[in-house]
């Protein structure tokens, strides 16, 4: 029972880190995307 919830919550862990470096991913984008505008302009 007990390596079940560790399984678990080692699991929530890992989606929460994953899901965490593709915002930051998509806010890098997103910043780049707004300077290569102000470039462009």
């Amino acid at each position: 029972m007990h390596s079940f919830i560790s399984k678990r919550l080692y699991f929530f862990y890992h989606i929460t880190k994953l899901s965490l470096l593709e915002k930051e991913k998509a806010e890098m984008v997103t910043f780049h995307l707004y300077l290569f505008t102000i470039i462009l302009i």
